[in-house]
């Protein structure tokens, strides 16, 4: 089951959560300021209506009084409460400017958030690889992409159905065809990243080679540390992003005292593996950013 797409939006986060972000799905920003009564209930409003339709667009909440430079740059202040931004290719779409009913708010959302048949094709293909049914994955892919050449979003799907059925050149292919501003989106970044990884572990020895240099040499030593990058990469190829990140932040500590050539590769894969997680935990992805300066700087 879906998640509700909620978020507060701020300058360190409004690239990834709305302008890149709205390109695979609509983007609501909700701009509200504590003091004004009915924007603050309209924020309520908006998050029954994020969990009523979870997955579908994500809620951007912004706090006029906290993001002025923000908010001015959408012409936003405190008189036009309650207002709200409808975001959509990274592009507006829509603008609500008035009392704020949840009839109001639905009809306003509601058109954005309907299943299409392109939709439902994409979900019927995402349900037949978790049921190992490739062939008719890849038919139902196939057909969206007929129905809409130009859907960024079916690319992508594309790119993921052929990096979980082994054929990376495949996807290579479809991305490298992309326009620069798409595969610059934070589901472009992440892309880039999962190739970078998937060379980077295809590359290095096995798991239990790592494993075995880790036993033997510890990680106070080049070659440990190398094992332990190494070990970085298969960990996020596998889904482990939080013990990757422990692993890259290990060795970026471990070289505050140590010099070593293993730094810069671990701190381009902490790099990467943000990308990852501006798309796949974007509330995460900020404290991973600092946590790597910290240890860079």
């Amino acid at each position: 089951m879906s998640e509700a797409f909620i978020a507060d939006i701020n300058d360190e986060n409004f690239q990834g959560l709305v302008v890149d972000a709205s390109i695979r799905i609509p983007v609501l920003v909700l701009f509200w300021h504590p003091d004004h009564a009915e924007s603050v209930q309209s924020v309520d409003l908006w998050v029954s209506l994020a969990e009523k339709y979870p997955g579908k667009f994500v809620l951007g909440r912004l706090n006029i009084d906290d993001q002025v430079m923000l908010a001015s740059q959408f012409t936003v202040d405190y008189d036009n409460l309650p207002y709200a931004k409808l975001i959509k290719n990274g592009a507006a779409h829509g603008i609500l400017n008035e009392s704020m009913s949840e009839e109001v708010c639905e009809t306003f959302i509601a058109p954005h958030v309907e299943e299409t048949e392109v939709e439902k094709l994409r979900n019927i293909a995402k349900a037949l690889v978790a049921q190992g049914d490739y062939d008719k994955a890849f038919e139902a892919l196939k057909a969206a992409n007929q129905a809409e050449p130009e859907n960024y979003n079916i690319l992508f799907d594309m790119i993921d159905f052929y990096l979980k059925t082994g054929q990376p050149d495949s996807a290579k292919e479809i991305y490298q065809g992309l326009g620069e501003h798409v595969q610059q989106t934070s589901h472009g970044r992440q892309v880039e990243a999962v190739f970078y990884f998937s060379e980077l572990a295809n590359q290095g020895p096995d798991i239990q080679t790592v494993q075995k240099t880790l036993q033997e040499q510890g990680v106070q030593s080049e070659a440990g540390l190398e094992a332990l990058f190494q070990l970085s990469a298969i960990l996020v190829l596998h889904g482990q992003e939080d013990a990757g990140a422990e692993a890259l932040a290990k060795i970026l500590q471990i070289s505050q005292s140590m010099p070593n050539e293993v730094k810069p590769k671990a701190a381009e894969s902490f790099r990467k593996l943000i990308a990852i997680m501006e798309l796949k935990d974007p509330e995460k992805a900020p404290e991973m950013r600092r946590q790597m300066q910290n240890l860079l700087f």
